[in-house]
Order: structure tokens, then C-alpha cells, then sequence
């Protein structure tokens, strides 16, 4: 009573938490920032190259201040780049950064985005603080629920679009994938100097990440980042100056694959750019179910294939 399956992991969330938008943050991945804090609290996790072979995640947060002692300190937190903002669009997510690039600016203007800005917004600025400690720009954090406070006494629209179709489908009972290629270890080579690899545990039935050749943890908590479910979207990536890359997904479709029980099957997706909703098949063209849990999404170049290898 009083519970509902969650849209962005499908396990049990308090009603009034399913009702709000979930928080889109943008957050450092280069070696001198990690490990970084409040990962572990994320329900999805998106991985996409940002420039000179490094990438950048965007974590994913249901509005929820029951997990405050994880999240008291979210980051670091980098800027935006145009094509985070249309996977927070997915979501319909309000976007965090600090800070960003003209391109993603024209993108937040351009699809009316409802953003959390720590340099050029007024609102929840009080949620964005400086580690001196730590060298800049790889010192800038996120407590969420200042953030959430303010956020919820301004003018943004903070209810989810109940017009928009579901982003997920969840299996009702725990699916391994028919017909797949055995995958207890995925590689995702994004460059020289970022190859993050995910290990299957069959006890626990989810996915440890690794990356620079240590286990990836939360620092906030000291526990390591797992997952129930991989999603690898092949798109197409190109630079356009000054090392900043384009992805092609607005009104654009693909491949890649789902990953689960240590099983990988091929997928598509497509993406309706009027409702700016992605959604993903299999190959029969039916929507795509996947396990209730949390779920790690790499947006990976389509012309380097060979860069995801499992075993």
C-alpha cells in the first residue's frame, strides 16, 4: 500500500516519489576525479564520449530525499554538451550541469529544457559548492536535496508528463534472453585511456563495473557500482571543432544490444524526435522488456564495433 513500481527501475518506490520528474546530473569521469560520489544512488547511468577520447556520465536520480546520506554530495559536476540534453529529454528529466558548451545551450533554448544551471542559473546555486581540497574544475558538487528544495518551491514543472509513453517495459519475473551470446564480462573500449569492462556475478544476478583497472566505487559509500541490465546504442558520432563531437539522435534509429544474466542479445531503437521519446525492440520489432533493476547505458560510436567485446 502506498508503493508503485518505479518508471526507471521498476522496483517498489513510495506513490508520491513515481509522480515528480527524475534528475538528469551531469558528472566527471577522468581519472583524477574518481572514484566519484553519490553513483551508487543513481537508477540509470549513461556513459557518451565528450572530447579527446574521455567521457562523461549522466546519472540518473528518482526525486526521492530518502537516500540524502548517499547524495549529501553528488560529482563532480561538469558542464552540458547538446546530446546529454536529448537523453535527458528521453526522460523527461530536468537537467543539472554547471556550466556548458554554446551547443548545448542552443539545444536547452532551442527544446525549452528545464535545467539546474551552478553557473548561469540563480536557482538551487546553493546546492553547488567548491572542494577546496580538490584541484578546479574537478571540484565542483551537488547536494540533491538543497537542490530539490529549491527546485520544488520555483516555477519548474516538477510532476512527470503523464501523456508520455513509459521508457522502459519491465519483465513481471527475472528473464534471462533467448538465443544470446554468453556475456559475463563486457568491454567497452571508448578510447585508448577509457576502456571500462562490467563483470557478472551469477550469485547477486548483476553487473560490477571496473574502470582504470580498479573496481568502480562510490566514494560516499565505499560500495562498488552494480547493475541489473547494459544497454550499448550504437549512434553516430562526429566532431565538429575544437575536439566537440555531435551524435546523431534526434529523429534518427539504430542498433546495439541488451545485456542481462550474463546473456547479450541485439536490439534497435529509435527515437521519435516530435515526442522526444526514444524506445527500444528486438528484432521482431516488439518492444523490449528488460529486468527490474538499475541500468547502465554506454552510447557508443557505430563505426567502432569491435570496441564492445564480451566474453
Amino acid at each position: 500500500e502506498g508503493m508503485v513500481k518505479s518508471p526507471l527501475t521498476g522496483l517498489w518506490i513510495p506513490e508520491d516519489t513515481a509522480m515528480y520528474r527524475p534528475y538528469a546530473v551531469m558528472i566527471n569521469n577522468i581519472k583524477v576525479a574518481s572514484p566519484q560520489s553519490g553513483l551508487s544512488a543513481a537508477d540509470i547511468l549513461y556513459e557518451v564520449l565528450v572530447e579527446y577520447g574521455i567521457t562523461r556520465f549522466m546519472a540518473v536520480f528518482e526525486a526521492q530525499e530518502a537516500m540524502a546520506d548517499t547524495t549529501a554530495r553528488i560529482g563532480s559536476i561538469r558542464s552540458a554538451r547538446h546530446y546529454y540534453v536529448n537523453l535527458a529529454n528521453e526522460l523527461d528529466a530536468i537537467y543539472v550541469h554547471f556550466g556548458g558548451t554554446s551547443y548545448a545551450y542552443d539545444e536547452i533554448k532551442a527544446d525549452q529544457v528545464e535545467n539546474v544551471d551552478g553557473i548561469k542559473g540563480m536557482l538551487a546555486s546553493q546546492a553547488f559548492s567548491r572542494d577546496n581540497k580538490i584541484k578546479s574544475p574537478h571540484n565542483v558538487f551537488l547536494d540533491f536535496s538543497l537542490m530539490l528544495n529549491s527546485v520544488f518551491n520555483s516555477s519548474l514543472r516538477t510532476e512527470l508528463d503523464e501523456s508520455r509513453n513509459k521508457f522502459f517495459n519491465f519483465y513481471e519475473q527475472d528473464t534471462t534472453p533467448e538465443n544470446g551470446q554468453t556475456a559475463n564480462k563486457v568491454t567497452i573500449q571508448f578510447s585508448s585511456s577509457v576502456r571500462p569492462y562490467l563483470v557478472y556475478d551469477a550469485q547477486t544476478g548483476e553487473y560490477t563495473r571496473y574502470q582504470f583497472d580498479v573496481l568502480h566505487k562510490d566514494i560516499n559509500n565505499d560500495q562498488p557500482l552494480t547493475f541489473k541490465n547494459i544497454i550499448v546504442q550504437f549512434a553516430k558520432h562526429t566532431e565538429i571543432g575544437n575536439a566537440y563531437l555531435t551524435i546523431d539522435l534526434e529523429g534518427e534509429e539504430g542498433d546495439g544490444y541488451y545485456i542481462t544474466n550474463g546473456v547479450a542479445v541485439p536490439i534497435v531503437w529509435k527515437r521519435n524526435e516530435t515526442a522526444k521519446e526514444c524506445h527500444y525492440y528486438d528484432l521482431s520489432g516488439n518492444e523490449l522488456f528488460i529486468n527490474v533493476g538499475k541500468t547502465y547505458i554506454a552510447v557508443y560510436p557505430d563505426d567502432y564495433r569491435g570496441g564492445v567485446i564480451f566474453e
